[in-house]
């Protein structure tokens, strides 16, 4: 992350360099609290969980978060639902309870 970080303001710089920057009390919250919740507790977490679940049941993290972030963008209100988006929501949801569920 760290090198992301180096790189990624490396870039910025380049391609912003005159760009102002304003350090207000809101954008401090918002990196702040990026850094902690977004970062800091949420890979504390999923470490915790990897000492009682296996890691082919944690790996699923990455398809079940964009299923999350559309049911949010509906449920606020930012997101018209579809056809299409419900069909292959709920394929990918199949797809996690393939995974997951006991072999007999």
């Amino acid at each position: 992350m760290l090198t992301g970080a180096v790189l990624l303001s490396a870039v910025a710089l380049w391609r912003d360099g005159d760009a102002s920057i304003t350090w207000s009390g809101s954008a401090l919250f918002s990196l702040g609290y990026l850094a902690f919740c977004g970062t800091f507790l949420s890979f504390g977490i999923y470490h915790w969980l990897l000492r009682w679940a296996p890691a082919s049941r944690m790996s699923l993290i990455a398809v079940i978060t964009p299923v999350l972030a559309l049911l949010l963008d509906w449920a606020f209100g930012l997101l018209q639902p579809t056809w299409t988006l419900g069909s292959g929501t709920a394929l990918v949801l199949l797809g996690v309870v393939l995974v997951v569920r006991r072999r007999r």
